[in-house]
């Protein structure tokens, strides 16, 4: 395994900025979503956004692990 660059963290950080925004804000994500989308798709409740923040993370965290191996 290698050691990560500075690039590397700053793609782990702007990557994973949405998925902790999910978690720790579902509130102001829904209302910015709905905004984007002009008020037409209808979004869950906090919980499942924060759910989907949480695996947002996994899959970011999981990208990070793979490129240290190779």
């Amino acid at each position: 395994m290698r050691a990560l660059k500075p690039s590397d963290y700053l793609g782990l950080l702007l990557f994973g900025l949405p998925g902790l925004w999910m978690i720790a804000l579902p509130g102001t994500f829904i209302r910015f979503y709905t905004w984007l989308h002009r008020g037409t798709v209808r979004l869950p409740e906090g919980r499942v956004i924060r759910l989907m923040g949480l695996l947002w993370i996994v899959l970011v965290l999981s990208l990070v692990v793979v490129r240290r191996k190779s």
